[in-house]
């Protein structure tokens, strides 16, 4: 069984949060800091990691 991360970022520039899940934090931080380039984390970079959570499955957060 894979555990999945809740994760939240924070834009201070735009004073906009976001919340998400993945599996592969790393990645999916990469995503959001360089590789998007349409969707809402990629109109209000930069981002700050400002909360990570493990989770035992998708179902629990």
């Amino acid at each position: 069984m894979n555990s999945h991360l809740v994760y939240a970022l924070y834009s201070e520039k735009f004073d906009k949060i976001y919340i998400g899940c993945t599996s592969n934090i790393n990645a999916r931080l990469k995503r959001h800091y360089y590789f998007s380039n349409k969707g809402f984390t990629a109109k209000f970079r930069p981002w700050k990691l400002i909360f990570l959570e493990k989770q035992p499955s998708k179902n629990q957060h």
